[in-house]
């Protein structure tokens, strides 16, 4: 889409109709796309000189795809850390949540597949540049109730995470010795009220999953959740009196 385009009536912020995507979602898509078939990387300037001029042409930062994503969002789920960073440094917010509760964190730890030394940097880049925008590290996915922290043992980005949380001084999942009064950070949640929530979307997506005739896979659940308390001196929290 061109400047001319506009002109003549063309909405940048609707570029896809059924899945409400803007110009900045259809570009991260696309290069994503290309990247992954082995096109040529774009230059940073060249990928902030497409921002500013998206932004320019009156598209929306904040805007939202069908799945309640905003470009910044998008740009976490593809894992594509320099539109990431761009993104941020236009005045995109770090805090959004898509419609199934995950934020910059969850989806940044997305990792199904190994990753290179290179991309651990940028991934561990990232999630520290989220946590300092005050991107929640305790945030619960609505349909199960899972922290980044279990994203990250779920899949590639476990590495990562921890040295992110190392580098912000940050916290993970509480521990069960943590006491219920500790207040979260970046959170109106203590621990205890974040137990409580996480208890509660379990047993509704469970109650789902049986109204549904299917089976929830509560083992995997609680397999995640246990996986990272292994990792005791990491799991041990340290959080600033400042947050409390």
């Amino acid at each position: 889409m061109t400047a001319d385009a506009i002109e003549r009536g063309c909405d940048p912020n609707m570029v896809t109709i059924s899945r409400r995507e803007n110009l900045l979602h259809l570009f991260v898509e696309s290069y994503a796309f290309w990247r992954d078939c082995g096109g040529r990387r774009l230059s940073n300037d060249q990928i902030s000189g497409f921002i500013r001029h998206a932004i320019a042409m009156g598209c929306d930062l904040e805007a939202r795809d069908s799945s309640g994503k905003t470009p910044l969002l998008t740009a976490c789920q593809y894992h594509q850390y320099h539109i990431f960073l761009f993104l941020i440094k236009q005045g995109a917010k770090v805090t959004s949540i898509d419609n199934n509760g995950q934020n910059a964190l969850h989806l940044l730890l997305d990792q199904p597949t190994k990753l290179t030394k290179l991309e651990q940097g940028h991934l561990e880049a990232a999630l520290v540049l989220a946590i300092v925008n005050e991107c929640d590290p305790n945030g619960l996915s609505i349909e199960r109730g899972l922290s980044p922290t279990e994203y990250a043992t779920a899949g590639y980005g476990w590495v990562p995470w921890t040295q992110a949380l190392a580098t912000t001084n940050s916290q993970m999942e509480p521990a069960d010795s943590v006491s219920d009064d500790v207040k979260l950070p970046f959170s109106e949640m203590t621990t205890g009220s974040w137990r409580a929530e996480r208890s509660r979307i379990r047993e509704e997506y469970e109650e789902r999953e049986s109204a549904h005739g299917s089976e929830c896979d509560h083992d995997a659940l609680e397999s995640l959740s246990v996986a990272s308390v292994d990792y005791e001196n990491i799991t041990e929290w340290v959080y600033d009196d400042s947050e409390a």
